[in-house]
């Protein structure tokens, strides 16, 4: 066999390994193909999980949320490469456990079925994409993949003095897994550089590392703040249910996940809308422009973390934290579920019907890249956040916990409520016929909400205060089952005004 034949041969038995959990076998086998091609391509943008810390048979028989010894990392993830794009380049490491950053969307939308076809998983993809959700409600744009750290200087001295053949390798592995968090491609990338002696065989020496670590999810911003990124949370948990329908409530209500970090700030009102003349120079409208901005006061706060001896920023800049140098803020994931729901309520538009793209980048398609600046608003949203707020109070219902959420939320959450008692007794009354100009009670009640979310948000700009508030599970019930009809009447809204175009009866 020759060189190039050899070649082919291994590359088509490693696709066929990668793609064996949807081997698929028809009469026809250009759908078995196509199930394998779609399942590989997915694999690529999503990641493919492994995992890691299997030391002994309880860790084997376990998964990542019963052994914490257990672990996962996505291997191959990478942007999207498509040749008619070529600002979608992507890189992936040249090291074992290749991967690359991909893009919030593409990995969240390629992992939701992770669980179903690698169990051993948990809920580790909701736990990690959960974490991303900030104080404002965004997430950030490129997801990388997690980092390790072992806390214990004295087990990663032991493992080293175990896993190595000669003192002089064990004291720089040492200095290796305490100098920092590490990614296993680069760990394995340092013991070829540093000519480190491994006595033990590869896998059995990644898992031990592994299994003794702390893992970390791991993003950056990129570049603006996309309306739909969060359109995908309920998969990934439905996912999760589909396989462990007994796990919710420990999910929910026992797990403390962080509040991602970024270095850009959604504008105010007053400094993103611009009155502008029409095309034909007749009228004025409004636009909406540069409607986030790298905010300098945030990078300086990361810059806190950065290593006088390495110029390195810590992980710890990623996440926000309490004021004076407090740890990083947690909550529970329903608390950032109904943080999350909260929040995009308060962004519906005048007329309650579309979630604002007001972070200045619209949903998926492309097409609507110019909804931004038009003060455009998106149905998809609303729908995402009816079923969101349903699925919060669905858990609320069952288990009747409390929910803690952050103070300033409760005060933003309170401004809502309050505007809300005021619509209602105002006596407005559904117009039969709606008109494009928006009629003043509800103009009055969106702009008293946007800016109770925008005061929420100078608040929590840079750090939470620390303090909370907690509603019990009948408040939180009562008060969806509230904002739900008010979501529900601006559907009908959108049914109204969507029928019938301009000058068109439809």
């Amino acid at each position: 066999m020759g060189y190039v034949e050899e070649k082919y041969q291994q590359a088509a038995t490693m696709i066929d390994e990668l793609t064996s959990s949807v081997e698929t076998n028809t009469t026809n086998h250009l759908f078995d193909g196509a199930v394998k091609q779609m399942f590989l391509d997915n694999s690529l943008r999503g990641g493919m999980p492994m995992i890691l810390g299997d030391v002994d048979d309880s860790a084997k028989y376990s998964n990542y949320d019963e052994d914490e010894r257990v672990k996962v990392f996505h291997v191959f993830s990478r942007i999207h490469g498509d040749l008619e794009r070529d600002y979608n380049a992507f890189f992936i490491d040249d090291t074992y456990f290749s991967q690359g950053p991909g893009n919030f969307r593409d990995v969240a939308q390629n992992r939701r079925d992770d669980v179903t076809f690698t169990p051993r998983i948990g809920s580790f993809d909701v736990q990690m994409f959960l974490s991303f959700i900030q104080a404002d409600a965004y997430e950030p744009l490129t997801v990388e993949a997690v980092i390790y750290f072992i806390n214990d200087k004295n087990v990663a001295a032991q493992i080293a003095a175990e896993s190595t053949g000669d003192p002089k390798s064990a004291e720089v592995l040492t200095n290796i897994l305490n100098g920092g968090p590490f990614r296993p491609g680069q760990l394995f990338q340092l013991i070829d550089r540093l000519g480190i002696t491994i006595t033990t065989p590869k896998e059995q020496f990644i898992d031990k590392i592994v299994s003794a670590s702390t893992d970390l999810p791991m993003a950056t911003f990129g570049q603006g703040y996309w309306g739909d990124h969060w359109d995908y949370y309920l998969d990934l948990i439905h996912s999760y249910l589909a396989i462990y329908p007994d796990g919710e409530e420990s999910l929910m209500y026992e797990k403390q996940l962080r509040y991602f970090f970024s270095t850009a700030t959604v504008k105010p009102r007053s400094e993103k809308y611009v009155l502008t003349l029409t095309y034909d120079g007749k009228g004025h409208h409004v636009l909406q422009l540069d409607a986030t901005v790298f905010d300098t006061d945030k990078e300086a706060e990361q810059n806190r973390f950065r290593s006088k001896k390495t110029g390195i920023v810590s992980f710890d800049a990623s996440w926000q934290r309490t004021k004076d140098g407090g740890s990083a803020f947690t909550s529970t994931p329903i608390a950032k579920l109904f943080l999350l729901g909260s929040i995009k309520f308060a962004t519906r538009d005048a007329y309650g019907m579309g979630i604002e793209y007001e972070g200045g980048r619209p949903g998926w398609n492309d097409a609507m890249n110019g909804l931004p600046g038009m003060v455009g608003s998106g149905m998809p949203e609303t729908f995402e956040l009816y079923q969101l707020l349903n699925y919060v109070k669905s858990v609320v219902d069952t288990y009747g916990r409390s929910v803690v959420v952050p103070a300033e939320l409760g005060e933003m959450i309170t401004s809502v409520n309050e505007a809300l008692d005021e619509l209602e007794a105002s006596g407005f009354v559904e117009p039969k016929e709606l008109t494009f100009d928006v009629p003043p009670e509800l103009f009055t009640y969106w702009d008293t909400v946007a800016t109770a979310r925008e005061k929420y948000r100078s608040k929590v700009q840079y750090y939470f205060s620390g303090d909370t508030k907690e509603y019990t599970a009948i408040a939180v019930s009562k008060m969806i089952d509230r904002w739900l009809r008010e979501i529900e009447i601006g559907m009908q809204r959108a049914l109204k005004i969507g029928s019938h175009g301009f000058e068109d009866d439809g």
